[in-house]
């Protein structure tokens, strides 16, 4: 027995002397002795160095493989476990939440990352949409979201009182008012993503520190996915609440300024809501098409570059000669770009998880 622990030529040897692996390849010895149909370890290679963690794996790969032996093993040390056992249970909190082959698990990633993802679940992308909107300061950017809101707001305000100071209003009610100030609105922050992008993946990737990311024990996809859901995020959300506060402030102060004739109303600012929120969302999702001209040539000028571009085109008038309409208007046109940057930001990360970057 003790030869096939490979402690042969030790058996005058007193226990005590033994090292930490001698003790447990023994411990092992004295569990098989009476030839059992299933072998329980707890914790096999706790505590020991390199050459006793190999020493225990080749024991524990020699029982199964040529004496068959059943071997259930309790470790939290996943790499070791991926290395010798067939069969996964895993077991969170007393409860087993899953028990597969280790061949379905490698089918799509490996123990570590089905691990992770079984035991986090979503909350792993939130707490890595955390984790990189504090490395990235995303907060600065709602500061600089605020005051383009000011700037926004002053200038579509000041147009309309100089054009009224000439006695030719340029806005006749509350509606011409936000069309002008809402096309401002959509380009702004569509350039922000741009930026955001630029931060989030592009200078990472030209920096080489996405390869270090891509060391994480998490998909490679997950890490994207997070950057991505923080660009949309910090879009649509700005949208949103730049949209109305300006609403609000127009609301307020035209009965005293008269930025256009007809009265606005907290009514007309609630019936706005429906469409400003499918309007954030479709210049979120079309925001993301600069990434495919950032990724290219690791460029953040042209993802920058392609945003303004971008925002600019999808927000342009078009004029029949007698009258002229916003493109953003013509809802097939938005719907299609944010359906293409939706791809875009989805075709980024498809096979990073078995690419080398």
């Amino acid at each position: 027995m003790l030869r096939t622990v490979e402690l042969n030529g030790v058996e005058h040897k007193k226990v005590h002397e033994f090292s930490l692996g001698m003790k447990q390849r023994l411990g092992i010895a004295r569990a098989i002795i009476t030839n059992p149909a299933i072998l329980i370890l707890d914790e096999p290679i706790n505590g020991l160095d390199p050459v006793g963690i190999r020493d225990i794996r080749m024991l524990l790969l020699k029982l199964k493989n040529e004496y068959g032996m059943t071997i259930l093993i309790s470790s939290h040390i996943v790499s070791e476990i991926e290395s010798v056992a067939d069969t996964i249970g895993i077991i969170n909190q007393g409860k087993l939440l899953k028990e597969v082959k280790l061949s379905e698990i490698r089918e799509e990633s490996n123990l570590e990352e089905y691990f992770l993802k079984l035991i986090h679940g979503e909350a792993c992308m939130f707490k890595l949409i955390k984790i990189e909107r504090e490395k990235n300061q995303i907060a600065g950017y709602g500061i600089k979201a605020v005051i383009s809101m000011a700037i926004i707001f002053v200038l579509v305000a000041g147009m309309a009182l100089m054009s009224n100071a000439q006695d030719e209003p340029m806005f006749y009610n509350f509606t011409d008012f936000m069309s002008l100030a809402n096309i401002f609105i959509r380009i702004t922050f569509v350039v922000f993503s741009g930026i955001l992008i630029s931060r989030l993946v592009i200078e990472e990737y030209k920096g080489k520190t996405m390869q270090l990311l891509f060391t994480y024990p998490l998909q490679r996809k997950k890490i994207i996915q997070a950057k991505l859901m923080i660009v949309l995020g910090f879009c649509f959300t700005s949208i949103v609440i730049t949209t109305l506060l300006i609403e609000g402030m127009t609301v307020l102060l035209n009965p005293q300024l008269h930025f256009f004739e007809t009265s606005a109303t907290m009514t007309d600012l609630l019936a706005t809501v429906p469409s400003i929120l499918i309007a954030s969302a479709m210049t979120a999702g079309l925001s993301l098409i600069s990434l495919f001209f950032g990724m290219r040539k690791k460029s953040t000028a042209a993802a920058i570059t392609s945003s303004v571009i971008i925002g600019t085109l999808s927000n342009a008038m078009v004029s029949d000669g007698s009258s002229s309409v916003n493109m953003f208007q013509f809802i097939v046109i938005p719907a299609i770009l944010c359906l293409l940057g939706l791809t875009v930001a989805y075709l980024s990360y498809r096979k990073i998880d078995r690419i080398d970057i």
